[in-house]
């Protein structure tokens, strides 16, 4: 399956890219993201782009997970996947 986008006037749900990585990065050093996830602690730059290469991208391609970047005003504010 292809990446799916969804959206109204506040939020927008997109498939993070590589593009994302250093947000990913620097949203993941919150110590609150750190405790109450499964992110690795410390969350590296590194960690990001694995995250988007492979749980993203392959979660997509290969049918089995799916995740979105939520943004809001083009910037990203979360995850959430299914």
């Amino acid at each position: 399956m292809h990446p799916v986008t969804l959206g109204d006037d506040v939020v927008t749900l997109s498939a993070p890219t590589l593009d994302d990585v250093d947000a990913i990065a620097t949203i993941c050093q919150d110590p609150e993201i750190q405790a109450w996830t499964v992110v690795p602690s410390p969350y590296e730059r590194h960690h990001a782009v694995w995250f988007v290469e492979e749980l993203v991208t392959g979660g997509w391609s290969e049918d089995r997970e799916r995740t979105w970047a939520v943004r809001v005003d083009g910037q990203v504010a979360g995850m959430v996947g299914l």
